[in-house]
């Protein structure tokens, strides 16, 4: 049985690419259909790191976005 190859590097993707990778996966069920495309961009646009798998081909097949939460005067 052959293997697909899974290269995984951190990337900053489009927003494009990342709504496309959550319809295709069905993920995208998963956030609030309220403003989803509002969200999702501003998602994207402010990740701390961006981890991006892709198949053989390109695609991608996962992903894992952190966000850094600064506590600047909290006490």
């Amino acid at each position: 049985m052959k293997k697909d190859w899974i290269h995984i590097a951190e990337e900053r993707i489009t927003v494009e690419e990342y709504v496309d990778f959550l319809k295709r996966t069905d993920l995208g069920s998963q956030y609030p259909k309220e403003r989803f495309e509002e969200r999702i961009r501003k998602l994207v646009k402010n990740v701390s790191i961006s981890l991006i798998a892709r198949n053989d081909k390109g695609l991608i097949v996962g992903g894992c976005l952190g966000l850094q939460i600064s506590a600047i005067g909290c006490t």
